[in-house]
């Protein structure tokens, strides 16, 4: 089954795809200068989330996280941002013959590495380093990319590996829509991915409604 098909299909759909420069430089594989902005953006609102949370208490503090409160979500920022590149990425591979490895291989050569770099020092090394740094329990959540799930019901907050839940989100996310992509038309693809937003309002809400936790939603919910 075609992509081509499901664009005939769509009428101007893809058409209108194409008419914006970012969309169609993203859909050709090109590398598009503005989304670096933003992901200097989401980077700063972040980090100066988490930098102004340690002044609490203080006038300067305050009037400032007034601002940076909502720093959180430049992580949902970068969640948009990998789901547009990954699916033009996708899109320019689609017809391929090694579709699968061409995707699977670039993406664990850019992110296993490093991540197992770092889960390896914080469950091996740093316990026997750092003086009030305790051994890294139920670790194997974390070799799995399953922390996301973990973190609000049994994990406890570790100052090194609590960042791990987003990308287990993005791991998860990697196992199950390059297969969508290659599989679905682009009408039953677009029709697919209107449902999950809706069933995202849906999870979230349940989730919300069991643990009564707001970080609850974000991080175990798809």
């Amino acid at each position: 089954m075609a992509w081509a098909s499901g664009r005939v299909a769509s009428g101007g759909a893809d058409s209108s795809f194409a008419s914006s420069p970012t969309l169609a430089a993203t859909r050709a594989g090109e590398h598009v200068p503005v989304l670096d902005g933003l992901r200097g953006f989401a980077v700063l609102y972040v980090l100066l989330y988490h930098f102004v949370s340690w002044f609490h208490g203080t006038l300067p503090g305050d009037m400032v996280s007034l601002v940076f409160r909502m720093g959180w979500s430049g992580v949902d920022l970068f969640f948009v941002l990998s789901g547009f590149l990954i699916t033009g990425i996708l899109h320019k591979l689609r017809d391929e013959p090694d579709y699968f490895r061409q995707f699977y291989v670039r993406r664990i050569l850019r992110i296993f590495p490093v991540y197992y770099l770092l889960v390896a020092l914080c469950v091996w090394l740093l316990p026997h380093v750092v003086s009030d740094l305790g051994p890294v329990e139920r670790s194997h959540w974390y070799w799995l990319y399953l922390s996301n799930f973990d973190t609000e019901l049994a994990l406890p907050f570790h100052p090194y590996l609590c960042v791990a839940w987003s990308l287990s989100i993005e791991e998860q996310y990697y196992v199950v829509y390059p297969a969508l992509v290659w599989r679905l038309s682009y009408r039953r693809w677009i029709l697919l991915l209107l449902g999950l937003v809706g069933l995202s309002f849906a999870l979230r809400g349940i989730v919300f409604f069991i643990s009564a936790s707001v970080p609850s939603t974000s991080i175990i919910s798809p």
